[in-house]
């Protein structure tokens, strides 16, 4: 009967075994690292993606509160005007000029619509994690709250003016100066001048009631409403302006942004 013979295995040393191990704990070791890196490298290209879609934003808002500002300085003045032309006899000399005030002053209540597309998608899509500096996330939630708070500011502003416009219904019948408006509508009241207002409406304006107690309480809910006018643009406005120039410059800074 015939005998086999196992084949004599060499048996490993611990030597190998070890490089072994050593080798397969490298390779996990390092492809754990390498995706470490391309996770960070992803999420580091991500918050510069997000940091310049806000960048882009911060401008545009800066540049809309800036004209917000110019446009509601001369309502804050034209309505100082307007004031003291209810506070004086109006008399069919000065009526039109009443008018004129009052539609000028009174046709546009600028605010500022802000950006909120980046600030939006940080804080629902979970990016604000992604911003390292702490203190650009800082400023961020900051900037997000100013805006909330000029949002509650403009809140007042639209209420009293909303409260000018019924004592308006009364005191003004604007069913003559109906081509003022349609030319209103085409160009917006800035673009067109007092003067230019008088020669619309010139001999076409009276007042519907000569009562004292209308009068003023429209006068009253003029400054009513240069209050709040006020308060939004030299406050709230102003501060959030600030906000975004900081932020801005933060960014460029941090970023190496243009």
């Amino acid at each position: 009967m015939e005998v086999h013979h196992h084949p004599h295995v060499e048996k490993k040393r611990f030597k190998e075994y070890f490089l072994e191990f050593l080798m397969i704990f490298l390779a996990v070791t390092l492809g754990f690292f390498a995706e470490t890196l391309r996770e960070r490298m992803e999420a580091h290209d991500r918050e510069k993606e997000y940091l310049f879609s806000m960048l882009q934003d911060l401008r545009q808002d800066s540049s809309n509160i800036e004209t917000v500002m110019r446009q509601g300085t001369l309502i804050l003045k034209g309505l100082d005007t307007l004031a003291g032309c209810m506070s004086a006899p109006i008399t069919p000399g000065n009526v039109d000029s009443v008018y004129a005030y009052e539609i000028k002053y009174r046709y546009d209540a600028p605010h500022v619509e802000f950006a909120e597309r980046t600030l939006s998608q940080l804080k629902n899509n979970g990016g604000l994690r992604l911003i390292k500096n702490q203190t650009i996330s800082d400023a961020l939630s900051e900037y997000d709250q100013g805006i909330r708070a000029c949002a509650s500011s403009n809140d007042y502003v639209t209420h009293y003016y909303q409260a000018m416009e019924e004592s308006e219904k009364t005191l003004f019948d604007f069913g003559p100066t109906k081509p003022l408006w349609d030319t209103l509508l085409k160009t917006g009241s800035s673009k067109i001048s007092i003067s230019e207002m008088l020669n619309y409406i010139k001999g076409k304006t009276h007042m519907k009631t000569n009562d004292y107690n209308i009068y003023t309480r429209y006068i009253d809910e003029i400054i009513y409403d240069q209050v709040a006018l006020g308060a939004y643009l030299n406050g709230d406005l102003a501060d959030q302006l600030q906000r975004a120039r900081s932020l801005i410059s933060l960014i460029k800074k941090y970023y190496h942004f243009d």
